[in-house]
């Protein structure tokens, strides 16, 4: 029988064991040995809560959880993980193997970065062919058919993940990424600023593209705040990897963290949607930051969003939502109310609130606010036991 060290040496009975099983023989699972405390935000147990947490170890389970996360693996996944934090640096290794046991490939990383470390363990293991061993056939969402309201040119992902649990999934965009002009000296001045924050994929591919159309780099020494892990991992692909990312990913938690490490009246720009919201760069000049917003693409209804939503809204199980714009755009296009059956999955509590705001009522919404998190939410809403 193989137990939990750390349970035994909080029951006072680690000297009964047999046997200490070390690190080069057996990792443990991500999280392993740390006691999480669930509570309300901004409520009085929150805070109480927040008073005996400690640093270290929820930084090093943080890392353990982003990469089961970045792996997609689950709590049945033969991976195991284990992170210390020494000095400022995060020590991340990790183990995948496969049912049987005959393979085991292993990686290790260390730095300053946590995001970057992570990224380095996963793409190593990945390297190795962790993605082979830690498949699966999953069937989870065998029988639902699921509405893809993402851009066409953003869905492949979300869709890709549906189907590979098994879903049926029906694509109606009811957004279209439309680019805006921006002002050439712009572009040629990025280095004058501290940083560049990024708060979606589509802002990251657009200012790459702005920048190519230009014929200039993006500056070295630029440091880089992207919002979520989806909009770091677009960022790296082009040129621009991250310095921060925020453990929540959501404008006010990015403003915290990134109010956190600038200096005292950084110069700030903010590449984003037009329509966005505001709390962020409000959020950032109030506390002493210089913030200039650049507006690089809008998003719109497609010409054929009416026609296609009643064509398909009658025919699903559930309708995803990964942004408010795509809720805004989908009641202005409804041509009814929505089916009493279909039921509503949003990406995060803002989306979820916007629809809740404009009389959609919410079923599901994603704990982790990425592709990955939606999707974990909508099979955790359809299995009895937490996976």
């Amino acid at each position: 029988m193989v137990l939990a060290a750390a349970g035994l040496a909080r029951l006072g009975r680690l000297g009964e064991a047999h046997e200490l099983l070390p690190f080069e023989v057996m990792l443990p699972a991500p999280g392993q040995g740390a006691l999480a405390i669930q509570a309300v935000e901004g409520s009085e147990a929150a805070r109480l809560a927040g008073a005996i947490d400690d640093p270290g170890t929820s930084r090093a389970v943080h890392a353990e959880r982003a990469l089961l996360r970045r792996l997609g693996g689950g709590c049945l996944s033969a991976l195991g993980a284990y992170a210390i934090v020494d000095g400022d640096d995060l020590m991340l290794e990790a183990v995948v193997l496969d049912e049987a046991g005959a393979t085991v490939i292993r990686a290790q990383a260390r730095g300053l970065h946590d995001a970057d470390i992570v990224e380095e363990v996963a793409a190593s293991l990945e390297s190795q062919g962790a993605s082979r061993l830690l498949t699966r056939p999953d069937t989870s969402l065998a029988g639902l058919r699921i509405m893809v309201t993402r851009a066409d040119s953003q869905a492949a992902a979300l869709v890709e993940a549906l189907e590979a649990r098994g879903a049926t999934t029906v694509r109606c965009p009811v957004i279209a990424i439309e680019p805006i002009a921006v002002d050439p000296a712009v572009l040629r001045d990025l280095a004058r600023y501290d940083w560049v924050v990024l708060t979606s994929a589509n802002g990251v591919d657009r200012l790459r593209d702005l920048l190519r159309e230009a014929h200039r780099d993006f500056p070295a020494d630029l440091k880089v705040a992207a919002i979520g892990p989806e909009t770091a991992a677009r960022a790296r692909e082009a040129g621009m990897p991250p310095t921060l990312v925020p453990q929540r990913y959501i404008a006010e938690e990015l403003a915290d963290a990134l109010s956190a490490a600038m200096s005292p009246g950084a110069r700030i720009l903010l590449a984003r949607a037009a329509g966005a919201r505001d709390v962020l760069p409000e959020q950032l000049r109030t506390r002493g930051a210089q913030v200039d917003v650049l507006e690089t693409y809008r998003a719109v209804p497609p010409a054929d969003v009416r026609p296609g939503l009643a064509a398909c809204l009658p025919n699903v199980d559930l309708v995803t939502f990964t942004s408010s714009s795509t809720v805004r755009h989908f009641v202005d296009a409804m041509p009814g109310p929505v089916p009493d059956q279909v039921r509503v999955a949003c990406i995060g509590p803002i989306t979820a609130q916007t629809a809740r705001e404009l009389g959609l009522r919410v079923d599901i919404i994603a704990q982790e606010y990425t592709t990955r998190g939606l999707v974990d939410a909508i099979v955790r809403s359809r299995t009895p036991i937490p996976a």
